[in-house]
């Protein structure tokens, strides 16, 4: 695509910035992106690509013919296939030009606050009324943003909803005890300095040594610092004004202050969160849907400043465990919604359709397990194709080995044949995977798996086929590439592939610092309430104790079996049982050391079951003392069945396992906190433990099941169909 991102001038606020960065991504993936910006400035924007200053006078805004007429050009010089406006000056200008000057580009306005807060009369009103039908679509910030249009000009082009979003930049924080109140935002009236300062000078009553640190600029600077000094606050408040990257300037624990009478979707109160920075918000526009009230933040309705001066104490005197809860559940609300790769992939796929509207309503895919398997990959897998296949896609799922595990897919499962000790050098299945692409004509092919990686990748660049192949990666890959020739044939493997996406931030992070080239997107795992409710009632046959722990994977060595015995032998109780479900390379090595430690009645080994729910929801906790893990599905599955889980902090496990929130994540090889935190799960109160099992219940019902996950996975599709 050719998109020509339209801006007021270059300056430190959130519109701008967030064009400048979005303008960057979409180039970074591909496409070519011109940013025009109208009117002076000198803050240096994060853009390496053409930007064109206009530098016209904005005294003229309503009538400039000639500013209009510049931007035709640009656009017809550009070829433009669609022109972006970020601002509502922008919207003037871009509206104009195209009416006077004629240009074909498809013209669409983001829509960055409430419009209705700007509408002042009926004049006012007609004007935007006669710009807004002249778009081919508009993209709103946020749901308030959407619906306050919808309600203002019910006769909108197509609109869209797209959150901004932000790099994942976290400031370095000095270990001090003192607090610090930072507001970052415009001297404008939406910004609402003059409350702030009334604010504050209670809070200062309170806490007479407190500081008040304050970025921005604008039109009310003067007139807002005079008001301090008026007050006699003005010797407590720190005035930085205009900062690059604000958040790294934060010498001490701060909280964010947002007294704003008019927000979109505030850029600032999401880095705030990836930071872990306390925030109290006045709810206007889209804060709400950021700061939900003591879950992610504190909400006050507008103009309550009695009651934003209350929630302010009450933060600055917050008990330690009750606020890192809250600053938890925000950095992850953050990590999964806000960051700007998923939004750039987001607008990628927007800006697509906008400017060629005719699209499949329906995708073939191909789902590539490495072999029919009870392994969370290849179940996750089926699942995800069953409700993709339900949503009206077609899926075909082809194994790369032979497998006789039973998965949750009700379609045929092709097998290539591969041999395992000719994955390197195995053309038959090469080909194979080639001939079924050429029949099926895929619109994606998924690969699941490292060795489906390798597969799918020998088989692109051998026999040719060009269907976007998306690798699926559910490792830390650098814990398993430990010399420069794996590194080496990894990266000619990742060559092949069109999008990457990860299972958790831990393996996104790591598989980017690996590959920078091919930057992936966070999709978690999801898993099916319902079938786990119905499975639960079954019987089930073993011959279990009656109180019991429960390890369910493979025994291998990334799963540490061994490690976990030696942890149950430390818990002296003779009623407590340990069992193991699974197999692999070390289950002689185990059942040995069982028969060591006399622990032949107490500790006992089934083989990997059908249906591990009947014995799941009867034990006293799961326990995952892994080495290496992404993002384990029996994790999610167990916080469902609100059983207590216990396991090393390892992979993406701490982003849902959180200590004393969401379950016990404990430090990896630390057997002794390990023993610990079972000791404390078994014979803990039901009433501290029930809250936690509540959490974890709750997460997981929000953010991972396969009803909320699939269509994530769909828009992914399209997107890299898309671009």
């Amino acid at each position: 695509m050719k998109i020509v991102l339209i801006i007021q001038k270059p300056q430190a606020r959130g519109a701008e910035l967030f064009a400048a960065q979005l303008g960057q991504g979409l180039e970074d993936n591909g496409h070519q992106v011109m940013l025009i910006s109208l009117f002076p400035g000198n803050f240096d924007l994060p853009f390496s690509g053409k930007h064109i200053r206009l530098n016209r006078n904005s005294s003229y805004r309503l009538w400039d013919w000639s500013g209009w007429k510049l931007i035709q050009q640009e656009v017809k010089f550009w070829n433009a296939d669609l022109v972006l406006a970020m601002a509502g000056d922008t919207l003037k200008y871009m509206v104009m030009s195209k009416v006077v000057f004629g240009w074909k580009a498809k013209s669409v306005f983001y829509n960055g606050s409430l419009v209705s807060n700007y509408i002042h009369s009926s004049i006012i009103r007609n004007y935007n009324s006669f710009l807004f039908r002249k778009l081919d679509a508009v993209i709103s910030v946020s749901q308030a943003s959407a619906h306050d249009l919808d309600q203002l000009f019910p006769s909108l082009p197509t609109q869209y909803v797209i959150p901004v979003g932000i790099e994942m930049v976290e400031r370095k924080r000095r270990d001090s005890s003192t607090i610090d109140l930072i507001h970052i935002g415009g001297f404008t009236f939406e910004k609402n300095h003059e409350g702030l300062l009334r604010i504050f000078s209670k809070i200062l009553q309170q806490f007479p040594d407190i500081r008040l640190i304050s970025f921005g600029a604008g039109p009310l600077d003067q007139e807002t610092k005079q008001k301090a000094i008026d007050m006699g606050i003005a010797d407590s408040i720190d005035w930085r004004g205009v900062v690059e990257k604000p958040f790294e300037k934060i010498e001490n624990k701060a909280v964010l202050l947002l007294p704003s009478l008019i927000e979109g979707y505030p850029a600032v109160i999401v880095e705030a969160f990836l930071n872990k920075i306390p925030v109290v918000a006045y709810d206007v526009g889209g804060v709400g849907e950021l700061v939900v009230h003591e879950k992610t933040g504190w909400l006050v309705p507008k103009n309550e400043e009695d009651a934003f001066l209350e929630k302010v104490i009450e933060v600055l005197n917050l008990t330690s465990a009750k606020l890192q809860s809250i600053l938890k559940e925000a950095n992850r609300f953050a990590v999964q919604n806000c960051l700007l790769p998923e939004t750039v992939l987001k607008y990628e796929g927007t800006l697509n359709e906008i400017i060629s509207p005719k699209r499949k309503s329906s995708l073939q895919i191909l789902q590539l397990i490495t072999q029919k398997q009870r392994r969370g990959a290849e179940i996750f897998a089926a699942q995800l194709s069953e409700r993709l296949e339900e949503m009206g896609h077609e899926i075909r799922m082809v194994s790369v080995f032979e497998g006789d595990g039973e998965l949750p897919f009700s379609k045929e499962v092709v097998c290539l044949g591969g041999k395992r000790e000719y994955r390197f050098w195995d053309w038959k299945a090469w080909k194979k995977l080639n001939d079924l692409i050429r029949d099926f004509n895929p619109d994606i092919v998924q690969a699941n798996a490292s060795d489906c990686l390798k597969y799918a990748a020998f088989s692109k660049k051998i026999w040719g086929w060009d269907n976007p192949l998306i690798f699926r990666n559910a490792n830390q890959m650098s814990l398993f590439l430990n010399h420069p020739i794996q590194r080496g044939l990894n990266n000619w493997w990742i060559g092949s592939v069109n999008g990457v996406a990860s299972v958790s931030e831990i393996c996104r992070n790591d598989f980017g610092e690996l590959f920078p080239h091919k930057q992936p997107i966070l999709l978690p795992i999801g898993i099916e309430p319902l079938d786990i409710q119905e499975k639960r009632k079954d019987n089930f046959s073993l011959p279990l104790p009656k109180r019991f722990l429960l390890f369910a994977g493979g025994l291998v060595p990334e799963k540490d079996p061994l490690g976990l015995l030696e942890i149950f032998h430390s818990i002296l109780d003779p009623n407590l049982s340990l069992i193991f479900i699974g197999s692999g390379i070390l289950e002689n090595s185990l059942r040995e050391r069982i028969n060591s430690l006399g622990l032949q009645e107490r500790v006992k080994i089934f083989d990997t079951q059908k249906n591990i729910f009947p014995i799941l929801v009867n034990a006293e906790a799961l326990l995952l003392p892994s080495k290496i893990e992404g993002l384990p599905a029996i994790v999610l599955e167990a916080m469902f069945c609100k059983i207590p889980v216990v396991a090393y902090g390892v992979g993406g496990i701490p982003e849902v396992v959180i200590n004393g929130e969401t379950g016990w994540c404990i430090n990896p090889g630390d057997q002794k906190s390990f023993a610990y935190a079972v000791a404390e799960v078994v014979y803990q109160d039901p009433e501290s433990k029930d809250k936690i099992l509540e959490n974890a219940f709750l997460m997981v019902q929000e953010n991972f099941t396969l009803e909320k996950v699939s269509p994530q996975f769909e828009a992914y599709y399209r997107s890299i169909l898309d671009s």
